[in-house]
């Protein structure tokens, strides 16, 4: 009896979840539906893996988290209440199917790419946790790994870069990592507080504070450039407006964005932000 006469959920531990996968991608492989190339090219956009990784921790409640790049590699470290389990492996390793709720648009995982954008920058991302440690191989075949001091986080996502254009992707993403402010953590529900180093750098710990009230909105203060900036947010039906206050005033916000859980590049025309599952 073959691994693959059962359906994929009912694999009830790692070491059948693993088997499934290597029997399924040898049997595409053999029959030419091998997707590697397909989705190595949709998921090329070699900075995009880094929301996708916040995405991920803020849906399993992490409220800190941690990105270290180096020449050779990222590792993202968050400290995510809930645990990996089989389904987040089935999930994790799988192609258009999620272990977040399908009608939940709440959910940020439902609008991104999925966790195959990190595919852009390494071949084989390491993923430790309390629960598992494991590597993935051709996209889709998890392996177990030895585990790694977690520094205190509950999950570590170690993403060596592939050989050709190294260079290019520490660039890239070094980058990106340095234009990361308190706005790009703003519409999330749990991360607050986001620490980055860049080759033994240690930058300005980007941090929010969010203060949740009985009434229809709540309060959200940082810091940027030496300014204490402090927000109202209004949330209802999956959509927030936020608003600045200045001495107790609404002032209008200047240069404002469309969100989609991160900010965009689209102006928004708006004297406020606006944050909204857009399709």
């Amino acid at each position: 009896m073959s691994i693959l006469d059962r359906d994929l959920n009912e694999c009830q531990t790692f070491g059948e979840i693993s088997e499934w996968r290597r029997a399924k991608y040898e049997i595409d492989k053999k029959s030419g539906d091998d997707y590697t190339g397909i989705l190595t090219n949709i998921y090329k956009e070699p900075t995009h893996f880094i929301y996708e990784l916040l995405q991920n921790a803020d849906d399993a409640k992490a409220t800190n988290v941690k990105f270290v790049l180096s020449s050779d590699k990222i590792e993202f470290f968050h400290d995510g209440s809930k645990e990996f389990s089989l389904s987040d492996i089935i999930s994790i390793t799988g192609v258009g199917n999620s272990s977040k709720d399908a009608e939940d648009t709440t959910s940020i995982g439902k609008f991104g790419v999925g966790f195959k954008a990190v595919f852009a920058v390494t071949d084989k991302p390491l993923i430790y946790s309390t629960t598992y440690n494991f590597q993935i191989e051709n996209l889709s075949v998890p392996s177990a790994i030895q585990e790694r001091e977690l520094e205190g986080f509950t999950t570590v996502f170690q993403l060596n870069f592939k050989h050709d254009g190294r260079d290019t992707l520490f660039r890239r993403n070094e980058s990106l990592l340095r234009s990361i402010s308190p706005e790009t953590i703003l519409f999330l529900k749990n991360i607050c507080k986001v620490d980055i180093t860049v080759n033994d750098e240690m930058l300005d710990t980007i941090s929010v504070k969010r203060t949740e009230s009985e009434q229809s909105f709540s309060r959200v203060k940082y810091i940027l450039d030496d300014k204490s900036i402090e927000l109202l947010k209004f949330k209802a039906d999956g959509c927030s407006i936020v608003y600045q206050l200045e001495n107790g005033v609404l002032v209008p916000i200047s240069g404002s964005k469309i969100s989609v859980f991160f900010p965009t590049i689209v102006d928004s025309n708006l004297p406020f932000l606006v944050d909204a599952p857009f399709q």
